[in-house]
């Protein structure tokens, strides 16, 4: 099982870690996560190290690591690509930690072995030994788990929870979401308004042809009851677009 790899940093060289990018068979090979991380490969000419801190494949549970490790890559051929010219380079290197999802790279010699094929190796943690200006110091890079206690959100929200960086922004998520349900529903109340007066102004004409008799509102609209109506239209979803940027800044 792979352990602790100690990497020298010289002095000028440089170290990128990323993680959480959840790759899979049906992830889009021109999707953020792979063609970012390709484009920063392709980006680096000088000597660097890659380390991916957790979270690089998301295999589902009880799928064997070295299969679904080689249709990943078969997958997404562009980052494939990339993974192998990098490491090609003299003074390039990649090192995946495994993380919560893909824990079962720790043990997995297939797996391994078709990282390896690309010139990626497994580690359980990294210290890398940076040197400055003054003198050498042990930086330790490891993947990190962190629970999300979603139980506060609306299940309906909880798949956009999760998503949410800070766990302690998940009371003021909640609320947002709360406040954008509750005043939702409300937004609506003007076309329901307009759509009754209208309503009323048609009938007080009809009236007025029977019994002579006037039961007019005038409002400022249009002589037209769909150009009302599509006036009122454009309000609402301008008031639901400020309602929901509000809910997100809540």
């Amino acid at each position: 099982m792979p352990g602790r790899r100690t990497l020298p940093v010289p002095y000028g060289h440089h170290v990128y870690v990323v993680s959480d990018l959840a790759l899979s068979p049906q992830s889009d090979p021109n999707g953020r996560a792979p063609r970012e991380l390709a484009e920063l490969l392709g980006g680096l000419d000088d000597p660097a190290v890659v380390i991916v801190a957790g979270g690089l494949f998301a295999p589902p549970e009880g799928a064997p690591p070295g299969p679904f490790v080689a249709e990943t890559l078969a997958t997404l051929s562009p980052l494939a690509g990339a993974l192998r010219a990098f490491t090609d380079r003299a003074g390039h290197q990649i090192l995946v930690l495994p993380g919560a999802s893909d824990h079962g790279l720790l043990s997995d010699p297939a797996a391994q072995g078709e990282l390896a094929a690309y010139g990626v190796a497994v580690a359980r943690d990294v210290v890398l030994q940076v040197a400055t200006a003054d003198d050498v110091r042990d930086v330790v890079v490891a993947a990190g788990v962190s629970e999300v206690d979603d139980s506060v959100v609306d299940p309906r929200d909880r798949a956009d929870a999760r998503r949410v960086e800070d766990a302690s922004a998940l009371p003021r998520f909640a609320a947002s979401r709360l406040l954008y349900r509750r005043l939702a529903a409300w937004v609506w109340l003007p076309v329901v308004a307009f759509v009754l007066l209208d309503l009323w102004s048609l009938f007080s004409v009809v009236a007025d042809h029977l019994v002579h008799h006037h039961y007019r509102i005038h409002l400022l609209t249009t002589r037209s009851f769909w150009a009302n109506l599509a006036a009122v239209l454009v309000v609402v979803a301008a008031a639901e677009t400020a309602l929901a940027a509000l809910a997100g800044w809540l």
